[in-house]
C-alpha cells in the first residue's frame, strides 16, 4: 500500500507539473471567426487571421493600433518608389494628416518621383506588363519600374526643375537632409496647388512639419542634379545664377534626429517611441541609429523604443539590415528589454492599405462620436474611450519644434563631456 501510494503521489506531482508549464507555454485559444461579409475590417483583423502569417499580420495591426491609441510617438521607414507608384498617398499621407507619423526614413529616390506629377502637371505614371520586353521599353523611351512606367521625358523634365531649384538662393548652404526635403516639399506644395494636383509626400511632411530623413542623399536622381551643378561650377569654370554651396551636413543630421528621439521621450504624448519599418535597406538602419548614438556614442541617457513592428520579405537568414526581426536590435540597444515587436515577412504594400483602412476607420468613430454622443467633450470621450484621445491627437509638428530639441540633446550631451573626451585617447 505504502508504494502504491508512493507512485501516485508521484503521478500527481508530475502531472500538476505538466499542467502548470502548459498554463504557461499555451496563450489564447487559437480560434478563427468565420467571414459573413457583414463585419468591419477591424474585426476581420482581430478575429479571422488566428495563425501562421495572418497571425503576424494581426499582431503589426495591434502594435501599430496600440502605438496609435496609447499616443505613442510613431516613426516610420519607407523603402522602394513609394512615390512613383502613388502608395505613398494612399497611407501615409493620411497617416501624416491625422498626427500618426512624426518622422519618417526614405531614400532620395523617393524624394526625386515625389516631384514628376507636380511638375508635369497630371500624373503620367502608367501601368505596364511586368514581365514585359525591356528591349522594347528602352526603344519606345519608356522608364519601367517593377509594374509601372512612364515617359523618359519625365525624368528630364524633373531634371531641369530640381537644377532650377537648386541654384535658388536659399539652397546655397550647408543642410540636414531635413532642411533640404522641407524646402523642396515647399516648393513643391507651391507647385502641387498652383497645378491643383493632391499633394505628395514632401509637400504633406512641409504642411505638418514632419521631418523627412535621407540616410543616402546621394542616392538619387534628387542629388544626382545637385552634383551636376557642383561639376559645372568646380570642374568646368562655369558661372551660375548664384554661386554653388548646397552641401548636406550628415554629422548635424544624425544629431538632429537624436534630439527628435530624446525629445518625443520627455516631451511628447506618452512619452514612448514607436517605429513601423516598411521594407528595409539603408532607410531601416537609420530610422534605428539615434538610440546608440544617444547612449553609446554620446552617453546620454535614453529610453528605447518600447514597440517595433517590420513588414520585409527578406530571410532572416541573409544577415542583412532588411531582415534581421526587431527584436535582434534589443541587443544592439535600440528598443528597450520589454519592448513589443513583430517581424512580418510579406511585402509591405500588401498591408499597410488594410492596416491603415482600420486604423482611420477607428479614428473617424471617434471622431462622429465626439461630435454627437460628446457633444464637443473631449475630456468626456476620453475618459470613456481614453484610446480615442491618441487617434485624435494633434499633429506633433516636430520640424517646427527642431531647435528646441537640438538645444534640449546640447543640454545633455555637455552632461557628458568628459566621458567623450575619454574617447579621444588610444593607447
Amino acid at each position: 500500500m505504502g508504494t502504491r501510494g508512493h507512485h501516485r503521489q508521484t503521478g500527481n506531482s508530475l502531472e500538476h507539473k505538466i499542467k502548470k508549464l502548459q498554463q504557461q507555454l499555451l496563450g489564447d485559444v487559437a480560434q478563427g471567426k468565420p467571414i459573413t461579409g457583414h463585419e468591419d475590417i477591424t474585426e476581420v483583423l482581430q478575429q479571422s487571421h488566428p495563425a501562421f502569417g495572418g497571425k503576424l499580420f494581426r499582431k503589426a495591426y495591434q502594435l501599430i493600433r496600440k502605438a496609435i491609441g496609447d499616443d505613442y510617438t510613431l516613426f516610420a521607414s519607407l523603402a522602394g518608389p513609394i512615390t512613383a507608384s502613388d502608395y505613398a498617398r494612399t497611407w501615409v499621407v493620411p497617416f501624416i494628416q491625422q498626427g500618426y507619423l512624426s518622422a519618417f526614413t526614405a531614400s532620395d529616390a523617393i524624394s526625386y518621383h515625389d516631384a514628376h506629377d507636380a511638375v508635369e502637371g497630371k500624373r503620367r505614371i502608367h501601368d505596364v506588363d511586368l514581365h514585359g520586353d525591356d528591349g522594347q521599353y528602352r526603344d519606345g523611351q519608356v522608364i519601367r519600374i517593377t509594374d509601372i512606367g512612364f515617359p523618359e521625358e519625365v525624368l528630364f523634365n524633373t531634371d531641369k526643375f530640381m537644377t532650377y531649384l537648386f541654384t535658388l538662393p536659399e539652397f546655397q548652404r550647408k543642410m540636414t537632409t531635413t532642411e533640404y526635403r522641407w524646402l523642396l516639399g515647399k516648393h513643391l506644395h507651391a507647385l502641387e496647388e498652383k497645378r491643383k494636383i493632391p499633394h505628395g509626400l514632401l509637400a504633406t511632411a512641409y504642411a505638418y512639419d514632419v521631418p523627412a530623413f535621407c540616410p543616402s542623399p546621394a542616392d538619387g536622381s534628387s542629388f544626382l542634379n545637385a552634383m551636376k551643378l557642383w561639376v559645372m561650377q568646380e570642374r568646368l569654370g562655369e558661372k551660375l545664377p548664384h554661386k554653388f554651396k548646397l552641401e548636406i551636413d550628415l554629422p548635424k543630421d544624425v544629431y538632429e534626429f537624436c534630439a527628435y528621439h530624446l525629445w518625443g521621450q520627455k516631451k511628447e504624448g506618452n512619452k514612448e517611441l514607436a517605429y513601423i519599418v516598411c521594407g528595409g535597406g539603408a532607410v531601416k538602419n537609420y530610422l534605428l541609429q539615434p538610440e546608440p548614438a544617444l547612449e553609446q556614442i554620446l552617453f546620454v541617457p535614453a529610453k528605447k523604443y518600447q514597440i517595433g513592428v517590420q513588414m520585409t520579405t527578406a530571410p532572416v537568414t541573409d544577415g542583412s539590415l532588411s531582415s534581421c526581426f526587431p527584436s535582434e536590435a534589443i541587443s544592439w540597444g535600440k528598443l528597450q528589454k520589454d519592448a513589443l515587436t513583430v517581424s512580418v515577412p510579406a511585402d509591405y504594400t500588401m498591408l499597410m492599405g488594410v492596416i491603415a483602412h482600420a486604423i482611420l476607420k477607428e479614428r473617424n468613430v471617434y471622431a462622429e462620436a465626439l461630435a454627437t454622443t460628446f457633444k464637443g467633450d473631449k475630456e468626456k470621450l476620453y475618459k470613456a474611450h481614453p484610446q480615442a484621445k491618441g487617434f485624435l491627437r494633434e499633429p506633433r509638428r516636430l520640424f517646427g519644434k527642431r531647435e528646441q530639441a537640438l538645444q534640449l540633446l546640447d543640454k545633455e550631451a555637455k552632461k557628458h563631456l568628459t566621458e567623450m573626451r575619454e574617447t579621444l585617447l588610444w593607447e
